[in-house]
């Protein structure tokens, strides 16, 4: 008879304590791995640099926000962009992976111009380039934008 009383208790206590170590484990944070590393409000500033055949011309833009919300796939986002003079309101989708986000090209509804870029995510520390062309024109004029943020 003790025997049986003694498996059974050993497998309790067995149970029990693997019970309590998974219990007691910390819940994974955020990575950059994950989406939702991505997600959040940023503020920061953005510099655009238009690069035409005759000049350089550069314009700050301080502060400006950008929103990143998550999309519809695992690895999808949104991103919108705020600065002093307005929002680019159509948000834009990129992809993230590890501590990369790809914006492929895009243009907004209306808008004569398409967008791409890609971004990197260090810490809370956001930068992001964006390439600006105007769509069905030929130019050799390059318009690029600089961001950078920290998330809030």
């Amino acid at each position: 008879m003790i025997q049986p009383y003694t498996r059974r208790l050993s497998g309790f206590c067995l149970l029990l304590s693997s019970f309590l170590w998974l219990s007691c484990s910390t819940p994974e944070e955020p990575t950059a791995a994950s989406p939702n590393a991505f997600v959040g409000s940023y503020k920061g500033k953005m510099v655009l640099t238009i690069t035409t055949t005759k000049s350089v011309v550069t314009q700050t833009w301080d502060p400006v926000t950008v929103t990143i919300r998550q999309g519809a796939k695992t690895d999808e986002v949104k991103l919108v962009i705020g600065t002093t003079v307005g929002d680019y309101n159509d948000p834009w989708t990129a992809t993230t992976s590890s501590t990369k986000l790809t914006m492929p090209r895009q243009q907004a509804s209306g808008d004569p111009y398409a967008f791409e870029g890609s971004g990197t995510l260090t810490g809370k520390q956001y930068t992001m380039t964006v390439q600006q062309t105007e769509v069905g024109r030929t130019t050799t004029d390059t318009y690029q934008y600089q961001i950078t943020a920290t998330q809030q």
